[in-house]
């Protein structure tokens, strides 16, 4: 059996475990505890919001087709993957008799990818100098320039 000055001890001792692990929660934590989230909401929404954007300028430092980054080009040359091609490339294509005159249409040719239902926010909306090379290489006369290196004897 349990006496009473057993019981008012063990009832007495929870009360202090339960103050003592009161105090032990941290000043924002107890916030969390009275229900108090919308604080905690809006720091999340606003952490996702910024990691959108840091996304976002990720992307446009990627080339849509390779995926390579324009920072490894010196001359910073990059091609728009959606709209009408650049004069260069209209020049080349009516030389050749072929009616594609948009980006899309040619990327889709040459690299058997689809870029017309890209969303800005999730893919890259530039392509890097090097892939534009190779669309032109794709149409012209030019020999491609294919470089074998010699073994040692």
């Amino acid at each position: 059996h349990i006496n009473k000055d057993q019981v008012e001890e063990v009832t007495s001792s929870s009360k202090e475990i339960i103050l003592h692990k009161d105090e032990a929660v941290p000043r924002g934590e107890k916030m969390d505890l009275m229900g108090n989230r919308q604080a905690l909401e809006k720091d999340a929404n606003d952490m996702q919001t910024e990691d959108n954007k840091a996304h976002q300028n990720n992307l446009k430092q990627l080339c849509r087709i390779c995926g390579v980054s324009f920072k490894t080009d010196c001359y910073k040359r990059s091609h728009p993957v959606h709209g009408p091609v650049d004069d260069e490339t209209l020049w080349l294509l009516r030389k050749k008799e072929k009616k594609a005159t948009s980006w899309p249409d040619l990327i889709a040719k040459v690299f058997k990818i689809d870029v017309r239902g890209d969303v800005d926010t999730i893919h890259p909306t530039q392509f890097c100098h090097n892939c534009w090379t190779i669309i032109h290489r794709k149409f012209s006369n030019t020999p491609c320039e294919v470089y074998f290196p010699r073994n040692g004897t």
